[in-house]
């Protein structure tokens, strides 16, 4: 088995090459690598992305406020979850898609709403 460590390419083996001890904290990490300029952002956008869903949810179009209400609970079980998972937003490519689908949906209720 000791002769069998070099060649163990596994990822749990990989894993903790580059940084010996990563937290276990999304907004952690971020504040870490990138500052409290990275973080103000990060959390800018998270932000952001809320006050687009919460005043798409009362939405007299019944799709809409279901899509709106699904993607602010999304978000939100991504932002918990962030407190005990290092991996930010940037490498998580489905965050983009709810992040699209959420200015989307804002975009097209707004139009509904001048039109009427």
């Amino acid at each position: 088995q000791i002769n069998m460590r070099r060649y163990n390419d596994t990822i749990e083996s990989l894993r903790y090459v580059s940084i010996p001890r990563p937290v276990h904290n999304m907004y952690l990490l971020v504040a870490g690598e990138t500052g409290l300029i990275g973080l103000a952002t990060l959390l800018l956008l998270l932000t952001a992305v809320f006050r687009t869903l919460t005043s798409t949810v009362s939405s007299n179009d019944p799709l809409l406020a279901v899509t709106s209400t699904c993607l602010l609970a999304g978000i939100t079980a991504f932002c918990v979850h962030g407190f005990v998972d290092k991996h930010p937003p940037g490498g998580y490519a489905p965050f983009y898609v709810m992040m699209a689908t959420a200015v989307s949906v804002y975009v097209i209720n707004k139009r509904i709403t001048t039109q009427q």
